[in-house]
């Protein structure tokens, strides 16, 4: 109760009374689409969460889970932050589309469209059948593009200015298209006070 409260007063004061429909699941749904969350679910790690892939009614989604460890720093407003970020910015073309979430665990677990390519590496490849595989420079190229556009975007869409700290490979997934979708909200600060336009 706790979990959706919260989430409800940041949802509600930053959406100015539009509408931001998302999917809520139950932590059962969310368990039997990433087995239990079994590493072989597994697709990309950060400091504070893990992405699995999860199967949910014959469609594949990526599941963003907080690791708990996230609490003990104080930081579970950032994880709501988060959520309302992610739907906010869910229709543009080079962002992650923050499908739904759940509210049953001790921390939210939040469930976004699926990139078929998974996450870059460090080196600006992807990892194919565990094996690293360097991208073209063409496709190089295009990712920056689309980096490039997304973050142009988060500046310049909204009344606050959205500023992402954390550009880097790791949170880039690509989809069979090999189009960009960037992610990892926890580390973006919405200026206050800031106009545009």
């Amino acid at each position: 109760m706790k979990n959706g409260s919260t989430f409800l007063k940041e949802l509600i004061s930053d959406c100015n009374g539009t509408s931001i429909p998302i999917t809520i699941f139950s932590s059962d749904q969310i368990l039997k689409a990433a087995n239990n969350f079994d590493p072989s679910t597994f697709v990309s790690c950060q400091r504070f969460f893990a992405w699995h892939k999860g199967v949910i009614q014959d469609r594949c989604y990526l599941i963003k889970r907080f690791k708990e460890e996230y609490l003990l720093n104080d930081n579970e407003s950032m994880v709501y932050n988060d959520i309302v970020i992610s739907a906010r910015v869910s229709n543009h073309n080079n962002l992650l589309k923050l499908l739904g979430c759940c509210l049953e665990f001790p921390l939210p677990v939040l469930v976004f469209e699926y990139a078929e390519h998974g996450a870059m590496d460090e080196q600006g490849g992807v990892c194919s059948d565990n094996r690293q595989q360097q991208l073209p420079w063409s496709v190089r190229l295009k990712i920056t593009k689309e980096v490039a556009n997304a973050v142009t975007y988060l500046h310049t869409a909204f009344p606050r200015i959205i500023l992402h700290r954390e550009i880097k490979p790791t949170n880039v997934f690509l989809d069979k298209s090999c189009l960009i979708f960037h992610y990892q909200y926890l580390s973006l600060k919405v200026s206050h006070g800031l106009k545009i336009g």
